[in-house]
């Protein structure tokens, strides 16, 4: 394991289905008994901070922190602090998650023309609901994407994503959203932004080639890349742009 680093660990490389991937609690004790600095990024806003550590408790995956964690949708909140000294009038789609993060980031709530709009994933809205969004939009709102999926699993069934539904609000309105979500630029660089360590001193350990390893590539990161369920073939990887490192599994970080 190397040290004197800072680690971001996509989520998914530790647990899926509420299961620890193999080698994951080893790999996250070895961290902590070293004292490594880490953070755990994910999508999922649409549940608290507090549920998402118990999950991760739950499967094993143990003496994870809050600070440990890293939402896009806190990177939307710490770009736009940084960027928009008008920031305060929000309005959300999504899960009980991520108005916790607006609301605990002092963020007013409301529907009447606000700055943003936070698109997160809610399978529950209706038609009507998704046009109040559009015509939000169209009178000059700002669409905030943090989950750019464009299909979702569940219970290994593919279902629409939040990237999709973005999508088509985009087309519908002929305007872009500002995207946050894991495999955008954007939002690696805010993760980075939260680190004590340059991007040549932070590790990126991710499954996904296209939106954990080639962001951080572009960064000049040092890069694993946990190969699971993904074709490697179809991802992207050639003789020039690869990972540094490909693994089975998480307990190979510890040779």
């Amino acid at each position: 394991m190397l040290r004197n680093r800072a680690y971001i660990i996509a989520l998914d490389t530790l647990m899926q289905n509420r299961v620890a991937k193999p080698g994951a609690k080893e790999f996250l004790q070895a961290l902590q008994k070293e004292n490594i600095f880490y953070r755990i990024v994910t999508t999922r806003s649409s549940i608290t901070i507090e549920d998402l550590l118990k999950q991760l408790s739950d499967c094993g995956l143990v003496g994870i922190k809050k600070e440990n964690l890293y939402t896009t949708t806190m990177a939307a909140i710490d770009y736009l602090f940084k960027h928009d000294k008008n920031l305060r009038d929000v309005d959300y789609i999504g899960g009980s998650g991520l108005r916790r993060i607006l609301v605990d980031a002092d963020l007013h709530i409301t529907h009447i023309r606000p700055r943003y709009i936070f698109m997160g994933m809610d399978s529950s809205l209706s038609y009507d609901e998704y046009q109040e969004v559009f015509t939000q939009v169209k009178q000059g709102s700002i669409l905030v994407s943090v989950d750019d999926r464009r299909i979702q699993k569940y219970e290994d069934i593919d279902k629409i994503g939040n990237g999709s539904i973005v999508h088509m609000l985009e087309y519908a309105t002929k305007k872009k959203a500002l995207h946050f979500g894991v495999g955008s630029k954007v939002f690696l660089k805010q993760v980075c932004a939260t680190l004590p360590y340059s991007y040549d001193e932070t590790i990126m350990v991710g499954n996904s080639f296209k939106k954990d390893i080639l962001p951080a590539l572009q960064y000049g990161m040092l890069t694993f890349y946990v190969a699971g369920s993904e074709d490697m073939m179809s991802q992207g990887i050639s003789d020039d742009v690869h990972p540094d490192y490909i693994l089975d599994d998480l307990s190979g970080l510890l040779r």
